[in-house]
């Protein structure tokens, strides 16, 4: 009985492929890096870790945003679970090259801009 009725929709599911098959990979690398930030800093804000976000190779910041829209969701609630209580301050900080870092090793000096 059950085949009979996936037989007959054999066709919805061919159209379901292509629609799936017409839409960019990279959008679903976007969908699935969002989703992981979001599991994150659920998990880090939960537990109350402290810290602060250091991303190297920005590039275009899009893993920047994206981790600090996830922090910023995760602060509120997530399934169901309230995390207000405490939330510890968290700076987004990124690099976009590694000759400051050489900088930094070699002479031990650190400076904020």
């Amino acid at each position: 009985m059950l085949i009979n009725i996936i037989k007959n929709f054999h066709f919805l599911i061919k159209l379901v492929i292509r629609f799936y098959n017409l839409v960019p990979a990279p959008l679903f690398h976007n969908i699935e890096r969002i989703k992981a930030f979001r599991r994150v800093f659920f998990y880090v804000n939960f537990e109350q870790i402290e810290g602060d976000y250091l991303e190297f190779g920005v590039y275009e910041g899009s893993s920047m945003v994206s981790a600090f829209y996830a922090n910023q969701a995760s602060t509120k609630t997530d399934d169901f679970i309230i995390i207000k209580n405490y939330l510890p301050e968290r700076k987004f900080i990124g690099f976009d090259s590694f000759e400051f870092l050489s900088t930094i090793y070699t002479t031990g000096y650190c400076y904020n801009h």
